[in-house]
């Protein structure tokens, strides 16, 4: 099966670039609302929404392990609750009927 773009280094940048927007509890909350926007409309939750949001929660929290922890841990599960409530990405081992089986 052939392999997808690795994207990493583009939720890299896309992480750095929205965590830097977060200076406050209120500037991380409306971060992590838009975040959840943002899978909610494309219908699917992907490390783009995810993965900024808790590098935000990282950057804020860095010197506060009970509440990083907390808030990373708060985060994923309401990610996690969004994606199950969504339509599921297509799946990537539907067989590509150009190549006999």
């Amino acid at each position: 099966m052939p392999k997808g773009p690795d994207l990493r280094a583009a939720v890299n940048a896309s992480s750095m670039a929205r965590a830097a927007e977060v200076h406050d509890a209120a500037s991380l909350t409306n971060l992590l609302t838009d975040l959840e926007n943002t899978a909610r409309s494309k219908g699917h939750v992907t490390a783009f929404e995810v993965e900024p949001g808790m590098a935000a929660i990282r950057t804020l929290y860095a010197s506060d392990d009970a509440e990083l922890m907390r808030r990373t841990h708060d985060f994923g599960d309401r990610m996690a609750k969004l994606s199950a409530s969504l339509d599921p990405l297509p799946p990537t081992d539907v067989p590509n009927p150009a190549v006999p089986r």
